[in-house]
């Protein structure tokens, strides 16, 4: 009678699973990650006092400050987030930070240019229709155009570093990175991809956009595995976040399109964009897969 073979661990291909970090650990980097750019916001609100502005709204914050702002958050809360999941997962994955980044490929970034484009234009559009069931109140609309389209050019310039070069980094880090392979490692690939994008979708703070953020970063997580690195996936999140700032301006600061209206996009736009992001998936898995990139746990 033969020895009956070791069950299969969530670690997949029958490997026991390491030890990883509890699913605990990810409340914990989410406060770490809001709270970083809280302490940011007072330390602005507490400068901009010292210097004779009252705040007593965030229209009161000068455009610049505001844009530093947002910056500064990323970098503060960031940081934050990243050394307390890496006080847990230090004995498990001892490579530098830097390790985490891995290749990029032409072929890769290429295909990258088609589909996150792609997606971009159509989350833009669906979350035009999601307007319907939550409309954004006028003061909304305002608030989000002067934090992320301000007029001032400087501001406009600082704004597009924060969210196109600074978010896609310092997030891919923290929710691809760091977290996701110290869940991956105790409760499966799986799970700790599904995990992680639930956080990284809360982290955003925004309940319209939670469903495409959630994809957004299950995409991600996906793209992380397979490529055996980060780099695959900051490009595609810089891409993406980029997008927006190239749409036309009913498309992305919409109140909310009138019912019967149409999208907010034109359908031919829509349709090219939903057949470019199916031909770029399908490419993009298929070169993965040719690849002899070491996937990341």
């Amino acid at each position: 009678m033969s020895a009956s073979a070791p069950a299969a661990g969530p670690g997949s291909e029958g490997e026991p699973p390491l030890r990883g970090v509890s699913w605990l650990v990810g409340p914990f980097v989410l406060a770490a990650f809001v709270i970083g750019q809280l302490v940011v916001e007072i330390a602005l609100y507490a400068l901009l006092r010292l210097d004779g502005i009252k705040v007593r709204d965030a229209f009161d914050v000068p455009a610049v400050p505001g844009a530093l702002r947002l910056l500064a958050g990323q970098l503060v809360g960031g940081a934050l987030a990243l050394a307390a999941v890496r006080f847990t997962t230090r004995a498990e994955d001892p490579r530098p930070i830097v390790g985490w980044i891995g290749p990029l490929r032409p072929s890769w970034l290429g295909l990258a240019l088609l589909v996150a484009p792609c997606a971009s234009i159509l989350a833009a559009d669906a979350e035009a229709l999601l307007l319907h069931l939550l409309p954004r109140s006028a003061k909304e609309l305002a608030l989000y155009k002067f934090v992320f389209f301000p007029d001032a050019e400087v501001a406009r310039v600082l704004t597009m570093v924060a969210t196109i070069v600074m978010a896609p980094l310092i997030e891919e880090l923290v929710f691809r990175g760091a977290l996701r392979g110290g869940l991956a490692r105790r409760y499966g690939v799986p799970a700790g991809a599904v995990l992680t994008a639930l956080l990284f979708a809360v982290a955003h703070m925004s309940l319209r956009a939670g469903g495409i953020l959630f994809l957004l970063g299950l995409g991600n997580a996906i793209l992380a595995r397979r490529s055996g690195g980060l780099a695959l996936p900051m490009a595609t999140h810089a891409l993406y976040n980029a997008t927006f700032y190239l749409l036309p301006e009913r498309a992305v600061l919409a109140p909310a399109p009138a019912l019967g209206g149409g999208p907010t996009l034109p359908w031919l736009v829509l349709a090219g964009a939903a057949v470019g992001m199916v031909v770029g998936c399908v490419g993009l898995g298929r070169v993965l897969q040719r690849s002899n990139s070491p996937a990341m746990p």
